[in-house]
């Protein structure tokens, strides 16, 4: 389906939450101020430019440089995120929730696992946005009724399970994942949004894509089945057909489909060219902004709810990426191409 080709319907439900995202996105930060972020000299100069803009709630002290934990930052905000979809969304929509935060949820629930697994606590490593770690670690426990949503809840339960079933802690690790995915695509299909059901869907589709590569770029001999995800829009059958072959005819056959620009320019690959190479991360998130933009052409939905706060993650990265960069003094240009500043951007990514 075209980016354009979905009919998006206004719900009168949502004309207050998305007026007040309208008001907020004064608070994405200028490209032309992220891009002098980039060339200061400290982390210092850093957070004093940071404290010119709307995230300077969260800073306490601009003058703490090499001490500061920028991920603090990026914890609280999302956090924020999360109490403003929960007080604003509808019952049946709550779920987009754990789609917005499906990178820390993963990862917190793998952590769990693993510190189960290992008999070590591990809560150093935990990023608190939706629950604390001995929120989950409670929820673990048989007969657990710790107060989390019914979805995380089942998944850690599962994950538990894993944790004693499987001996080997990496097929554990695929095992979880999937089952994740595939329950989050239950839920996510039943709130009948054919675009954010999509967008899972191109979720899965990176899933699988970042998979085969590492697979094939490590040499790692794991069984596809193991962690290649259903419910996107490459066919499991399809991606079967690279279990045997090489990375080089991989990148080829993806060159080929809707995902082009993702295989064309991921770093490491042999026809790798300067400046004109971009992470696959960044190429990921252009995509997502692009696939959004229709809804720009509409009033108070869902999806623009879901696009806001796409763009608010984009950001937080962003910023992290600069503030560790200029931290460990990387060349600025290594920084700068990292970061997403979809006015130079947009023109070379090939979507």
């Amino acid at each position: 389906m075209a980016l354009t080709d979905y009919t998006i319907n206004d719900d009168s439900f949502y004309l207050f939450a998305c007026a007040e995202l309208k008001a907020r996105e004064k608070e994405f930060i200028e490209e032309q101020k992220i891009k002098r972020m980039v060339g200061v000299k400290s982390a210092n100069e850093f957070l004093r430019m940071l404290h010119e803009t709307y995230y300077s709630k969260y800073l306490t002290d601009t003058g703490a440089g090499v001490n500061y934990n920028f991920e603090n930052v990026v914890t609280s905000e999302l956090k924020s995120m999360v109490s403003f979809l929960k007080d604003r969304l509808k019952t049946e929509h709550q779920i987009i929730i754990n789609l917005l935060t499906l990178k820390e949820d993963l990862h917190n629930i793998k952590l769990m696992m693993k510190s189960a697994f290992l008999s070590r606590d591990m809560e150093k490593l935990f990023i608190p946005v939706s629950y604390s770690y001995n929120q989950l670690k409670r929820a673990m426990d048989p007969g657990s009724h710790e107060n989390i949503d019914l979805s995380t809840g089942s998944i850690l339960q599962y994950a538990a399970m894993l944790g004693i079933t499987e001996k080997n802690h990496r097929t554990a690790e695929l095992k979880l994942e999937l089952f994740f995915l595939e329950k989050l695509y239950s839920l996510i299909a039943a709130i009948k949004s054919s675009m954010v059901k999509d967008f899972l869907k191109h979720i899965i589709d990176m899933f699988n894509i970042k998979n085969i590569y590492r697979n094939k770029f490590s040499g790692e001999k794991i069984d596809f089945d193991l962690f290649l995800h259903k419910n996107g829009f490459l066919d499991i059958k399809f991606l079967k057909n690279f279990e045997n072959e090489n990375l080089e005819y991989f990148i080829q056959q993806i060159s080929k489909t809707r995902y082009a620009p993702l295989v064309k320019q991921a770093p490491g690959l042999p026809h790798e060219a300067t400046d004109e190479v971009y992470s696959f991360e960044k190429s990921e998130e252009l995509f997502y902004i692009y696939f959004f933009d229709p809804v720009k052409y509409t009033v108070s939905n869902l999806e623009k709810i879901v696009d806001f706060f796409i763009k608010k993650r984009i950001e937080l990265k962003n910023l992290s990426i600069v503030f560790t960069g200029i931290l460990y003094d990387i060349d600025r240009s290594k920084i700068r191409h990292e970061v997403l500043l979809l006015d130079e951007d947009k023109n070379r990514s090939n979507w």
